[in-house]
């Protein structure tokens, strides 16, 4: 498995992709196509501002939750040569759940500053294409402690830690994604717990936060 991507950039005029297998970018690319239509109308003479200031997203989705495949990545706004707006996507095949990308930082740490190169003036592909294959995929494992099939009352092993638990259990929701970010000027950091791809509608609160307003149950933090 080796990283892909699509979408544009600043220094060309036109969609780019590479090393991106042809369902998710079709799933993808009508998501996105989706998403900034829809959202256009939800924000109006406020989206271009909202675009151009969203949030790096990085995304980790369970196998069966966007393909058959598992997938890893990570977004950010864009834009290409003439002023046609469109994400950037980072992405790669990943056969563990999502958990497991989330809770292994290093890749995503180091996507940061790897995706924002491109939209550098002088963005060399090949030089860039370089980099981004240091970056390592991470290890899927699987969860510790393996969760018995059958509902109904159960014993768990003594030494099983909270994160194994929360790990089994999130592993046996199917199709279960995860998207996270570290915030913007109007979106704070948050994880977001979606099946499948984010709705359409509810791209807009991913761009300036109020979640409520947009369709997001949203989890409160009590003192």
């Amino acid at each position: 498995m080796a990283w892909g991507y699509m979408g544009k950039v600043p220094n060309r005029g036109d969609f780019i992709t590479h090393n991106v297998p042809p369902q998710a970018r079709d799933l993808l690319l009508e998501w996105c196509q989706a998403t900034l239509a829809v959202s256009r109308e939800q924000l109006g003479d406020n989206w271009l501002e909202a675009y151009l200031t969203s949030p790096i997203w990085h995304f980790a989705a369970s196998p069966g939750a966007f393909m058959e495949s598992g997938l890893i990545g990570t977004m950010i706004p864009s834009v290409d040569r003439v002023g046609r707006h469109f994400p950037f996507l980072v992405l790669a095949e990943y056969n563990g759940s999502a958990l497991e990308a989330w809770r292994q930082p290093d890749w995503f740490s180091a996507m940061e500053d790897c995706v924002l190169a491109v939209l550098d003036d002088g963005w060399d592909e090949a030089t860039w294409y370089q980099r981004l294959g240091a970056i390592e995929i991470p290890e899927a494992q699987g969860p510790r402690l393996k969760w018995p099939s059958e509902e109904g009352n159960m014993m768990l092993p003594g030494e099983a830690r909270e994160d194994d638990w929360l790990h089994a259990l999130l592993s046996r929701r199917q199709g279960l994604a995860l998207w996270w970010t570290q915030g913007s000027a109007y979106v704070e950091s948050a994880t977001l717990l979606t099946d499948g791809l984010p709705r359409v509608g509810q791209f807009a609160a991913m761009m300036v936060g109020q979640w409520e307003n947009h369709g997001w149950q949203q989890g409160v933090m009590t003192e």
